[in-house]
């Protein structure tokens, strides 16, 4: 019975809340996180949970992306904000890997704005949730929309302009979920060392909060050991 259900709010890979899974059935959460684990996901997962907020949390499964060529494409969504006032927050990370039956991990780490920067330093907890909820659902239609290509949400503008990526510039006019997430973009981060990793979330969620322009984007900046190295 709890299976039926569940697969009504997971059908076609859609990242599904803890809350309304945890409603049907709670364990049927535990075993997601879990598979979260086995994918080689569990470190940033672990990480970004700390930072999030936990109800709100979404994780998705869908088929390989090429069908049984491929293995289980898994994903999951991170609201990051809280009532009090911290130095970072107002974002949705999203982080996926298609795992082949070997320890996979994913390459980066996308971030997305919840609300419009300034609304939400004068935002009540209750606005920043029934905001959260409807970006989950945006992200859901969105990445399902582009068969969770990540490409068309952070190709820079005049990117979509070259000949090479002239289907994503056709499909951020076609599809409106996809404009938007793209004007919710705030950047991502490169998996390349753990340490990285955590320091570049940090500044990303940091910027974004800190910054005043709307359009802004966060880019890492280079470090004297990464100009040596």
């Amino acid at each position: 019975m709890s299976l039926r259900k569940i697969a009504t709010i997971i059908k076609e890979g859609k990242a599904a809340k803890r809350t309304d899974i945890e409603v049907i059935n709670p364990k049927l959460w535990q075993e997601r996180e879990k598979r979260i684990a086995l994918a080689g996901l569990n470190q940033s997962y672990t990480y970004l949970k700390e930072l999030a907020r936990q109800q709100k949390m979404a994780i998705g499964f869908k088929r390989g992306l090429m069908g049984d060529l491929t293995g289980e494409y898994i994903w999951f969504l991170m609201p990051i904000y809280d009532a009090d006032e911290k130095d970072f927050g107002n974002a949705v990370a999203m982080e996926a890997t298609e795992a082949t039956g070997e320890t996979s991990s994913g390459k980066a780490t996308y971030f997305f704005k919840i609300m419009n920067r300034e609304v939400y330093r004068n935002s009540s907890l209750e606005e920043r949730d029934k905001e959260t909820d409807k970006l989950i659902k945006t992200i859901n239609r969105c990445v399902l929309a582009i068969n969770f290509r990540r490409e068309p949400t952070y190709l820079a503008d005049e990117k979509l302009d070259e000949a090479d990526y002239s289907k994503y510039r056709i499909a951020v006019k076609k599809i409106p979920t996809l404009h938007l997430l793209r004007s919710l973009y705030i950047g991502r981060v490169i998996h390349a060392s753990p340490d990285q990793w955590k320091s570049d979330v940090m500044d990303v969620l940091r910027f974004n909060l800190k910054t005043q322009n709307e359009r802004a984007k966060w880019e890492k900046k280079e470090s004297a050991e990464d100009l040596t190295s």
